[in-house]
């Protein structure tokens, strides 16, 4: 199985559990890994290919930024892997991280997240 990714995805947004997360919102990173075959995508014409990277990229804007609030990042993960395997027909697999930077935690650190790994 081969791999399309984006790497490093950063969106501001208003999800959270805690009332100043869905007033001033945060940033949030996102790396997504989509799983598929690329074998169609030698063909001449590249806008074939079965994933398009701005495709995904797309798709995480939209459900981060443009979805529904939600409290958890395990929420977030699982709308991002939704809607990319409802719009996706080629993506067999896939494995989503999703970072908050700020996170209102205290304490040092670079980065809070969660990790999801799905299949179809």
């Amino acid at each position: 199985m081969d791999r399309i990714f984006c790497h490093g995805i950063t969106l501001f947004a208003h999800h959270g559990l805690f009332d100043e997360e869905a007033h001033l919102g945060q940033r949030f990173e996102i790396d997504i890994d989509c799983y598929t075959t690329t074998r169609a995508a030698e063909r001449k014409d590249h806008n074939s290919a079965p994933v398009r990277y701005d495709h995904v990229y797309e798709i995480v804007r939209r459900t981060v930024v443009d979805g529904p609030r939600v409290g958890l990042l395990e929420e977030l993960a699982e709308n991002i892997s939704d809607a990319v395997f409802e719009e996706i027909e080629a993506v067999d697999a896939l494995r989503i991280e999703v970072r908050k930077p700020g996170a209102p935690v205290p304490g040092a650190f670079k980065s809070i997240g969660v990790e999801i790994s799905r299949q179809r």
